[in-house]
């Protein structure tokens, strides 16, 4: 599972890397501003069990 959260929002950030996720290490697209990217977060969904 993917996920993007903006840049310097660390309390978003919190609760993602809370939930499991990671810095995928990969780039998301341009924003609007043309310099700043969201950052990329994933969470394998193997790791979950019910």
């Amino acid at each position: 599972m993917w996920l993007s959260v903006m840049p310097g929002s660390h309390r978003a950030t919190a609760l993602c890397e809370r939930h499991g996720f990671t810095d995928a290490g990969e780039p998301s697209d341009l924003l609007p501003d043309g310099v700043g990217r969201e950052r990329v977060m994933a969470k394998s969904l193997a790791a979950v069990t019910m």
